[in-house]
């Protein structure tokens, strides 16, 4: 017999790893770095969820923020961030790269919290998992271009931690 190569998941198996069972505990970690002439900025915003805690960890120009959330606001929040990812990773929009193990856009959608369609993005995938989402955009404002580069970490599935 011979091994047959991966050529992707199926649009069941791209489901089941967005249910939001999946994401009950978890860690979300976005690094996103803004680049014009002259200047770069990166932000880090952390996410960190448990059943019914979470906390928001925000660094802008090397200020760090950490907020606790209220156990009655937890659900409201994880929704809210979960929501905010589903035009991103529509299963019709990708395609599978066997070079680089990874789902590339191959469609187009919008970034929601930007208002901005993305111009390249990839998912990748470990165990049925999400473990990694990267896009591009670019944002213009006032006349001056920005260069957006995102990449957020999905980890610590069903071990997150909140102190």
């Amino acid at each position: 017999t011979e091994p047959v190569a991966f050529t992707g998941m199926t649009e069941e198996e791209w489901a089941a790893a967005f249910d939001e069972k999946q994401f009950e505990n978890f860690t979300f970690n976005e690094t996103s770095v803004l680049k014009t002439t002259g200047m770069t900025v990166e932000t880090i915003a952390i996410y960190e969820f448990e059943k019914s805690k979470a906390k928001v960890t925000a660094t802008l120009a090397g200020q760090t923020q950490s907020q606790s959330i209220s156990s009655s606001q937890v659900a409201t929040y994880r929704t809210a961030l979960l929501e905010s990812f589903e035009p991103m990773v529509k299963f019709e929009d990708y395609k599978y790269d066997a070079a680089t193990k990874t789902y590339v856009l191959d469609g187009e959608f919008t970034i929601p919290s930007l208002g901005v369609k993305a111009d390249t993005a990839a998912l990748t995938f470990e165990n049925g998992k999400l473990v990694k989402m990267t896009y591009t955009c670019v944002i213009v404002d006032s006349g001056v271009s920005f260069d957006v580069t995102s990449t957020v970490l999905f980890t610590d599935y069903g071990t997150t931690t909140i102190d």
